[in-house]
């Protein structure tokens, strides 16, 4: 089952389900449950869910993702080993990241020449 033959089931459902509510609204006790039970169209239960091709992407998609979750599992084990104290939160919080202001002095001409 591709995406289209599911976008037209849907359409399918939609449209049966427009016509009950409307004909709900119209006659609310004569409702018989024949048309709630008989769908318009055949669901082939053992139809694939995806189509090859987006099946095949999704594949890839999962594919990137791990070796994504395995370079950056691999990359802090590295600098776990490597540069253990760049990934020390205690150092962090030590660390001063607030702005400071600095003062200068200014300088002749005079001074400089000297």
């Amino acid at each position: 089952m591709d995406f289209i033959s599911i976008a037209e089931a849907q359409n399918t459902l939609i449209d049966n389900g427009h016509r009950i509510l409307s004909s709900l609204v119209k006659d609310k006790n004569q409702l018989s449950n024949s048309e709630l039970d008989t769908p318009d169209f055949e669901l082939d239960v053992n139809a694939p869910l995806l189509s090859p091709s987006a099946s095949a992407e999704l594949f890839n998609l999962a594919t990137n993702f791990l070796l994504y979750v395995a370079m950056v599992i691999i990359i802090t084990m590295v600098a776990k080993i490597y540069f253990p104290e760049s990934l020390d939160r205690s150092m962090a919080a030590d660390l001063d990241v607030r702005s400071h202001s600095v003062s200068y002095k200014m300088v002749d001409e005079e001074e400089l020449s000297s």
